[in-house]
């Protein structure tokens, strides 16, 4: 039946021409005689310009995203914000590559870590990185309930985490580059996209509300 097995057919492929990447789509039609498929009629269509436009719209809709999630905050509380998550990401990083024999005190202290985080994101309304540090901490409540059946995998909290702070960085793209932040963000931003001059930091707990109605 073809009706039945028609989903297990390719409908995309990729294909170098003339030393080009080239995106095909494929539609599939079948010829019937007697009540039975005897041949398959493929249709190919060149869509690489049609995907690079879905592409590009995908992207500036996720831009659009990131800017209604900033524009509404000071300076202030993006930079307490920033703070704290790389103060929070630092100390999970180095938990997980101190790795001692008492792995239910590991799984705690990223637990709490990534729990403030998504905490502190759902109050400034930071929702890809709330979504992105629920995720962890979902995986990490898994591991706090299951520990017998569970193994964790300290290289997927890695890259799990370092997920996170590449959301950071997009934030921060847009904060200071797409916006136009004022100038003390721009100079407070260092070349790896982070608030430099640590020791001038605000307490990492500082609450993320001190710094509404400030411009």
């Amino acid at each position: 039946n073809f009706d039945f097995n028609a989903h297990l057919l390719p409908r995309e492929v990729v294909s170098v021409v003339n030393g080009q990447k080239k995106i095909l789509a494929l539609d599939w039609n079948p010829l019937v005689v007697n009540n039975t498929v005897d041949k398959l009629i493929v249709t190919v269509r060149d869509a690489t310009l049609l995907k690079a436009i879905e592409a590009e719209a995908k992207q500036q809709q996720h831009e659009i995203d990131l800017i209604s999630h900033l524009v509404h905050l000071s300076t202030r509380q993006f930079r307490l914000f920033t703070y704290s998550l790389k103060d929070l990401l630092e100390d999970s990083f180095s938990a997980l590559n101190n790795v001692t024999s008492h792995p239910h005190k590991l799984i705690e202290r990223l637990f709490r870590n990534t729990h403030t985080i998504k905490g502190n994101a759902r109050t400034l309304g930071l929702n890809y990185i709330a979504d992105r540090a629920h995720n962890i901490e979902s995986l990490l409540m898994d591991f706090r309930q299951n520990s017998e059946r569970v193994c964790m995998n300290p290289t997927q909290i890695v890259m799990d985490l370092k997920n996170l702070e590449g959301m950071l960085e997009e934030y921060t793209h847009i904060f200071c580059d797409v916006l136009g932040s004022t100038q003390e963000a721009s100079q407070a931003q260092g070349k790896d996209g982070y608030w430099i001059k640590k020791q001038n930091r605000p307490p990492a707990k500082a609450s993320m509300d001190k710094g509404r109605g400030e411009n």
